[in-house]
Formats: structure tokens, C-alpha cells, sequence
């Protein structure tokens, strides 16, 4: 049995764990043999509603944020050969925030569909100006991660501000800016899946030729291969699948940046392999974040932005001081 297949075995049964954790456990608790009732046989009740009309589409969301956020990351690193690459961090996001908070504001009135594609879009702009940045010559590593930061830093300072000018500073409002999966429904979650299908269609289309670019701008192109294409093609889909992030959970840090780090620990550096299991991995990481979130200060919450920043972050020093 190899690596890879002992990796997958591993994820799989992380998820299963991650899955009877968030349907299983919270405010309301439920008798096994009610659970297995509602679960296998679907017999109704109160306990099938709070199963399926409540946790199991939360669980689900978790886990597409998850998946995109973590493919994201993984474009986005593989594309810029930049260990910090992650769409909050890089800026990507940034346009999706700000159609968040002109949400909240009411200054425009999305729902459904058209909010998640309006999100993807606006995401998608902010992605492309970056692959445009990231591909000149005289960008580094650490200059482009502050050229990120930096357009980040202002998307949401222009997305507070608006909260703030339009006094709409509601629970809502302070949840998205960190994160959360509270009140997520199967509104939230079936708009998304065609736009989340799209992201990763281009991600795994480019993906078998991010290992050329890896090799370096020139060599790709004597191999026949323009970086300039296949760089903006990768910031495109890391934008739509970040756009849709934002769209179902808010502004969630950092799993862009952990996702790819610890799936190169499992199976190496080959970018097929890598965005594959980075979806895996994105998945079960903000899964279980979001049941620390949940179930730490139950019946409370806390965002689940905030415990992915508490482990991101000091990778984000760790990484930043080999770099600068």
C-alpha cells in the first residue's frame, strides 16, 4: 500500500469523524439510536429536522469553503512559487468582501445565484490583477506578499467602512468580517455548487502545467508553454473559488496558506496531486474548525475565522521568516 493511498485512507476517515461530529453534537443533544433513526432509516421527527435542515447543510458548507479556499491556496502557491500564497492574504478575496458589505448595506440587493456569481466576479477582477502583478520580473516573493497584503488591508477597510456609513454594524455583519457558518441552509449551500463545479474544472485543467512553471518563466516557455496564460488562468479559478468562499462563509484566513503546507508533507510537490488533495484537506481543515467554533463555548459560537487564524498565523511568521 503506498503513500498516497494510505493519505486518502487517512482523509477519508477524517471526514467521517468531521461529519458524525457536526450532525451529531450541539446545543440540542439527541439519543444514538434518534440519530441512527433519522439518519439511516429518515424517519421523521424533531431530531430529523435539526439533522437535516440545520447541521448537515452547515457540515456541507464547511466543507465546499473548505475545498475552495484550500484549492485556491494551492493555485495560487503553485502559480507565484510562493509559500504564502492564500487568497485573503494576496488579496484575492478582497472584491468579494466589499460585495458582502454592500450587501449588508443594502446599496445593492442580491440573493440566491446572483449574489454567489456577483461575489465569484467581483473576486475574479481582484485575481487577475494580482497574476498580472505576480507576473513581472522585477516582483519577488516577499514584495508580491505585500503588495497582497496591502490590497487586502484596504478591501476590508473599504468593506468596514461601509458597514460603518451605513450603521449596519448588526451580529450579521461582524460574523462575516470573521467568519462563520452560523444559520447556513440549503439556500446557501445549492446556488454555490455550479459556480464552486466551474473554479474547479479550470483548477484542474491548469494543473498539470504548474509543474512546468514551477521549473521557471524561461524553461516554460522553451518547453512551449506561456507562464503569462497559465498564471492567470490559475488566479482565475483561485478567485471564482474564493469569490463563492466569501459568498457562503465570510472572510475565513489562513486555510489557503495551511492547506497546501500540510498536504506537501503527505505527498510531495507534484501540482496534479497537490490541488487534488488540497481539496481534501481544505475540506477537513475548516470542517473541524468550524466544530471547535461551534461546540468550544457551547450554546455559544465563536468565528470560525478566529480559530483558523489562531493556527495559520504563526505558520504565516514561520514561512515569512525564511522568505524576508
Amino acid at each position: 500500500m503506498n503513500k498516497l493511498t494510505l493519505t486518502l485512507g487517512g482523509l477519508c476517515v477524517l471526514f467521517m469523524v468531521g461529519i458524525f461530529i457536526g450532525i451529531f453534537l450541539g446545543p440540542t443533544s439527541m439519543p444514538f439510536r434518534d440519530f441512527w433513526d433519522a439518519v439511516v432509516f429518515q424517519k421523521d421527527g424533531p431530531h430529523s429536522v435539526i439533522i437535516w435542515d440545520l447541521r448537515l447543510p452547515r457540515v456541507i458548507a464547511a466543507m465546499l469553503v473548505g475545498m475552495s479556499l484550500g484549492v485556491a491556496g494551492a493555485m495560487i502557491q503553485l502559480s507565484t512559487r510562493n509559500p504564502l500564497g492564500d487568497p485573503q492574504i494576496f488579496g484575492v478575496s478582497g472584491g468579494a468582501a466589499i460585495i458582502q458589505a454592500l450587501g449588508f448595506a443594502g446599496v445593492v440587493t442580491f440573493s440566491g445565484f446572483s449574489f454567489v456569481v456577483t461575489s465569484a466576479a467581483a473576486a475574479l477582477i481582484g485575481s487577475i490583477f494580482i497574476s498580472l502583478i505576480s507576473s513581472r520580473k522585477d516582483i519577488g516573493q516577499a514584495r508580491l506578499a505585500l503588495i497582497g497584503i496591502s490590497v487586502s488591508a484596504i478591501s476590508v477597510a473599504i468593506s468596514v467602512g461601509i458597514l460603518v456609513h451605513s450603521r449596519v454594524f448588526t451580529q450579521q455583519s461582524l460574523v462575516f468580517i470573521s467568519g462563520s457558518f452560523a444559520n447556513r441552509g440549503w439556500h446557501d449551500v445549492m446556488p454555490a455548487l455550479p459556480i464552486i463545479a466551474l473554479g474547479m474544472i479550470l483548477a484542474f485543467s491548469i494543473s498539470g502545467r504548474l509543474n512546468i512553471l514551477i521549473l521557471g518563466d524561461s524553461i516554460a516557455r522553451n518547453m512551449g508553454s506561456s507562464p503569462e496564460t497559465t498564471r492567470i488562468i490559475s488566479f482565475g479559478a483561485a478567485g471564482i473559488l474564493s469569490g463563492v468562499a466569501v459568498a457562503i462563509g465570510g472572510l475565513i484566513g489562513f486555510v489557503g496558506l495551511l492547506t497546501p503546507y500540510i498536504v506537501r508533507l503527505f505527498v510531495g510537490n507534484d501540482s496534479r496531486v497537490l490541488v487534488l488533495f488540497s481539496a481534501f484537506v481544505g475540506s477537513i481543515l475548516v470542517l473541524f474548525a468550524d466544530q471547535v467554533a461551534r461546540l468550544a463555548l457551547m450554546p455559544s459560537e465563536i468565528p470560525v475565522g478566529m480559530v483558523t487564524t489562531l493556527i495559520g498565523a504563526p505558520l504565516m511568521i514561520v514561512i515569512a521568516r525564511r522568505i524576508l
